[in-house]
């Protein structure tokens, strides 16, 4: 597996049970949950797995399913059963749900994030000064104006393109293409969807929005949001 990108990140974040998490639980009863602070909506719980043992289950369409019936075998990674003809080896790699795969990469996810953090206090650290003719225009137009004298317009509007053009340059270094999102609104009974091309910057601006809605209606039934890449007007979920 590769190491993932900021965008990948970021849409695995959009897409797993809104934030943040929590552990929850009561020790008198034997129970304990992973679940979002605000509404308490279950992220994973356990159940008993055998006669010694448990196992974690994940939210899927407002039921709580259990791992061993999202398992991603070694040998076969697409196979979802344990009779598949390809799974002739019962080992698990990993869990077929968001939340436990955001689990399980969390720590690879926090070191890409960190090592950017780092890249970008650098940047900041150590800025990229304007192109050369920018300042010697400019001060060319400066020189040439006395007490009562007129700048030279000339030289003013050549350094301002110069200055212009390097901005736009440096602005455009890193932006990223827009790409479908979709937008969900839901509540109890009903959803409604938007299909939308978004860049990173802006799919990251309706996100804030989209979690600071959903982290506060504080019941089942009021409205909450969220976003994903791509097209998801045929889901279910």
């Amino acid at each position: 597996m590769s190491e993932p990108t900021v965008p990948e990140i970021r849409a695995h974040h959009r897409s797993v049970t809104p934030g943040p998490w929590g552990w929850f639980g009561n020790l008198d009863v034997q129970n304990l949950y992973l679940a979002s602070r605000r509404g308490r909506n279950v992220v994973m719980d356990f159940v008993r797995w055998g006669a010694a043992r448990a196992q974690p289950r994940f939210p899927v369409n407002r039921l709580m399913v259990k791992a061993v019936e999202l398992p991603v075998f070694e040998v076969a990674p697409t196979a979802i059963s344990r009779w598949d003809s390809r799974v002739y080896r019962a080992d698990v790699i990993g869990v077929r749900h968001p939340d436990a795969d955001f689990l399980a990469r969390s720590w690879e996810y926090v070191d890409v994030l960190l090592a950017e953090v780092a890249r970008l206090q650098a940047a900041l650290a150590n800025p990229p000064a304007p192109p050369g003719g920018v300042v010697e225009a400019a001060g060319e137009a400066y020189a040439l104006a006395g007490p009562g004298d007129e700048y030279d317009g000339a030289g003013v509007t050549d350094a301002l393109e110069v200055y212009r053009s390097w901005l736009a340059e440096q602005a455009g270094a890193g932006t990223e293409p827009a790409v479908p999102h979709t937008v969900t609104v839901s509540g109890c009974d009903d959803k409604t969807r938007v299909v939308m091309p978004l860049t990173a910057a802006e799919a990251a601006l309706i996100g804030r929005l989209a979690d600071a809605i959903t982290e506060a209606s504080e019941t089942e039934c009021m409205p909450k949001m969220r976003i994903a890449p791509g097209d998801q007007t045929d889901d279910d979920d």
